[in-house]
Protein backbone atom coordinates (compact mmCIF):
# COMPACT_ATOMS: atom_id res chain seq x y z
CA UNK A 1 0.00 0.00 0.00
CA UNK A 2 1.34 3.33 -1.02
CA UNK A 3 0.82 5.96 1.82
CA UNK A 4 -1.90 7.90 -0.21
CA UNK A 5 -4.36 4.79 0.15
CA UNK A 6 -3.00 4.32 3.56
CA UNK A 7 -3.97 7.86 4.86
CA UNK A 8 -7.40 7.29 3.08
CA UNK A 9 -7.99 4.65 4.72
CA UNK A 10 -7.16 6.01 8.28
CA UNK A 11 -9.02 8.79 7.47
CA UNK A 12 -11.95 6.71 6.73
CA UNK A 13 -11.60 4.92 9.72
CA UNK A 14 -11.82 7.75 12.07
CA UNK A 15 -14.66 8.56 10.64
CA UNK A 16 -16.68 5.65 10.82
CA UNK A 17 -15.33 5.69 14.55
CA UNK A 18 -17.01 9.30 14.91
CA UNK A 19 -19.93 8.46 12.82
CA UNK A 20 -20.74 5.64 14.94
CA UNK A 21 -20.19 7.48 18.70
CA UNK A 22 -22.61 10.40 17.25
CA UNK A 23 -25.51 7.81 16.45
CA UNK A 24 -24.62 6.27 19.71
CA UNK A 25 -24.97 9.22 22.59
CA UNK A 26 -28.07 9.91 20.26
CA UNK A 27 -29.68 7.01 21.23
CA UNK A 28 -28.62 7.14 25.01
CA UNK A 29 -32.08 7.74 26.46
CA UNK A 30 -33.83 5.89 29.39
CA UNK A 31 -37.33 4.82 28.30
CA UNK A 32 -39.69 4.93 31.44
CA UNK A 33 -42.77 3.35 31.51
CA UNK A 34 -45.97 5.23 32.01
CA UNK A 35 -49.95 4.88 32.19
CA UNK A 36 -52.17 7.31 30.62
CA UNK A 37 -54.73 8.36 33.23
CA UNK A 38 -58.23 8.42 32.12
CA UNK A 39 -61.73 9.81 32.89
CA UNK A 40 -60.23 13.06 34.38
CA UNK A 41 -61.22 16.49 33.54
CA UNK A 42 -59.90 19.87 34.00
CA UNK A 43 -61.48 22.02 36.23
CA UNK A 44 -63.29 25.17 34.96
CA UNK A 45 -61.64 27.27 37.68
CA UNK A 46 -58.32 26.24 36.12
CA UNK A 47 -56.78 28.21 33.18
CA UNK A 48 -53.15 26.92 33.35
CA UNK A 49 -51.14 24.57 35.44
CA UNK A 50 -47.60 26.31 36.15
CA UNK A 51 -45.74 23.20 36.76
CA UNK A 52 -46.40 19.69 34.84
CA UNK A 53 -45.14 17.22 37.46
CA UNK A 54 -48.66 16.45 40.73
CA UNK A 55 -46.44 14.59 43.50
CA UNK A 56 -49.71 15.21 45.73
CA UNK A 57 -53.69 14.10 45.77
CA UNK A 58 -54.36 17.98 47.16
CA UNK A 59 -52.37 19.46 44.17
CA UNK A 60 -54.49 17.19 41.84
CA UNK A 61 -57.43 17.87 43.26
CA UNK A 62 -57.32 21.37 43.18
CA UNK A 63 -56.90 21.24 38.81
CA UNK A 64 -59.03 18.08 38.12
CA UNK A 65 -61.87 16.08 38.58
CA UNK A 66 -63.16 12.69 38.25
CA UNK A 67 -65.45 12.20 35.11
CA UNK A 68 -67.20 8.73 36.68
CA UNK A 69 -69.58 7.17 34.54
CA UNK A 70 -71.60 4.19 34.84
CA UNK A 71 -70.26 0.74 33.60
CA UNK A 72 -67.58 -1.68 34.56
CA UNK A 73 -64.76 0.44 33.02
CA UNK A 74 -66.36 4.05 34.39
CA UNK A 75 -63.80 4.75 37.29
CA UNK A 76 -61.28 6.97 36.79
CA UNK A 77 -58.07 5.19 36.97
CA UNK A 78 -56.51 4.79 40.06
CA UNK A 79 -53.49 6.32 41.29
CA UNK A 80 -51.00 6.25 44.54
CA UNK A 81 -49.53 9.41 45.08
CA UNK A 82 -47.87 7.75 47.60
CA UNK A 83 -45.88 5.46 44.64
CA UNK A 84 -46.67 7.72 42.07
CA UNK A 85 -46.97 11.59 40.26
CA UNK A 86 -48.76 12.83 37.42
CA UNK A 87 -46.95 14.51 34.37
CA UNK A 88 -50.07 16.86 32.95
CA UNK A 89 -50.01 18.47 29.58
CA UNK A 90 -52.79 20.94 29.10
CA UNK A 91 -54.47 23.31 26.49
CA UNK A 92 -56.05 26.18 26.18
CA UNK A 93 -59.98 25.53 26.17
CA UNK A 94 -61.06 25.40 22.36
CA UNK A 95 -64.47 24.52 20.80
CA UNK A 96 -62.57 22.42 18.20
CA UNK A 97 -62.18 18.92 18.97
CA UNK A 98 -58.31 18.16 20.34
CA UNK A 99 -57.06 15.16 21.12
CA UNK A 100 -53.39 14.88 23.05
CA UNK A 101 -51.89 11.62 22.72
CA UNK A 102 -48.29 10.01 24.26
CA UNK A 103 -45.43 9.02 22.15
CA UNK A 104 -42.75 8.23 24.46
CA UNK A 105 -41.28 8.99 27.88
CA UNK A 106 -37.21 9.27 28.20
CA UNK A 107 -34.92 9.74 30.66
CA UNK A 108 -31.55 11.84 28.89
CA UNK A 109 -28.25 11.49 29.56
CA UNK A 110 -28.57 15.11 31.58
CA UNK A 111 -30.78 13.26 33.88
CA UNK A 112 -34.37 15.21 32.42
CA UNK A 113 -37.46 13.47 31.39
CA UNK A 114 -38.90 14.12 28.27
CA UNK A 115 -42.57 13.87 27.67
CA UNK A 116 -43.40 13.65 24.04
CA UNK A 117 -47.63 13.93 23.02
CA UNK A 118 -49.06 14.44 19.73
CA UNK A 119 -52.38 17.07 19.38
CA UNK A 120 -54.16 16.28 16.31
CA UNK A 121 -57.04 19.16 15.75
CA UNK A 122 -60.25 17.99 14.48
CA UNK A 123 -63.77 19.85 13.84
CA UNK A 124 -65.31 22.38 15.51
CA UNK A 125 -68.04 21.29 18.47
CA UNK A 126 -71.12 23.05 19.46
CA UNK A 127 -69.01 23.05 22.76
CA UNK A 128 -65.91 24.07 24.70
CA UNK A 129 -63.56 22.22 26.74
CA UNK A 130 -60.31 21.97 28.30
CA UNK A 131 -57.81 19.32 26.29
CA UNK A 132 -55.86 17.38 29.07
CA UNK A 133 -53.40 14.84 29.03
CA UNK A 134 -52.07 12.57 32.27
CA UNK A 135 -49.88 10.20 32.83
CA UNK A 136 -48.63 8.31 35.83
CA UNK A 137 -45.25 7.85 36.75
CA UNK A 138 -43.37 5.59 39.07
CA UNK A 139 -41.68 7.45 41.89
CA UNK A 140 -38.14 5.75 41.02
CA UNK A 141 -37.95 8.06 38.23
CA UNK A 142 -36.96 11.00 39.11
CA UNK A 143 -35.69 14.76 36.86
CA UNK A 144 -36.71 18.02 35.39
CA UNK A 145 -39.84 17.59 33.20
CA UNK A 146 -39.91 18.75 29.98
CA UNK A 147 -42.45 18.22 27.32
CA UNK A 148 -42.22 18.15 23.95
CA UNK A 149 -45.27 18.52 21.54
CA UNK A 150 -44.29 16.54 18.58
CA UNK A 151 -46.14 18.10 15.13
Amino acid sequence: MNKKTKCSLLLMMITFLFVGIGCQMKTNKQEIPFTVAEKYFVKNTVKSIDEPKITTQEAFNQIFGMATVMGPNGRPTPIDFGKQYVIAVMKPTTDYKTTLTPVSLQKDSKGDIIFSYKVEKGEKQTYSFTPALLIIVDNNYTGPIVLKEIM
